[in-house]
């Protein structure tokens, strides 16, 4: 059975920041008491030196969910690599918006290629 939602579409409407949608839809729905609440209990920042295989993280500093966050600088002593660009939103784009039919990739589809090619060649070396 469908359970009915605790908002109404006029209070979504409103939502201009996605900070406002996880306080309407987020937090009521699973529990958090506000946005802060979530992302608090949602972090997992201190997890990093858990991590068993490298990692590259693309953060676009446009990107819309992370606006106005610290940007933390790559700590060699991670397996955890930060690569920021200026523009890229949330997801990056595949392909050029300019070129859109041409099917040139952009930077995001490259830099992960020679990123998995290096942990490929470089496997068993640690």
């Amino acid at each position: 059975y469908l359970v009915p939602f605790q908002f109404t579409l006029d209070e979504l409407r409103k939502c201009k920041t996605i900070l406002d949608f996880e306080e309407l839809v987020i937090c009521p729905e699973f529990g958090f008491r506000d946005a802060m609440d979530y992302y608090e209990k949602s972090a997992t920042h201190h997890l990093l030196d858990r991590i068993r295989v490298p990692q590259l993280i693309v953060q676009a500093m446009d990107d819309p969910f992370l606006m106005g966050n610290t940007n933390p600088p790559n700590d060699p002593s991670l397996p955890v690599r930060i690569h920021y660009t200026p523009h890229g939103g949330h997801c990056g784009y595949v392909l050029s918006e300019n070129h859109a039919s041409d099917g040139k990739t952009t930077w995001m589809p490259t830099q992960l290629a020679r990123f998995l090619d290096h942990v490929d060649q470089n496997r068993g070396t640690r």
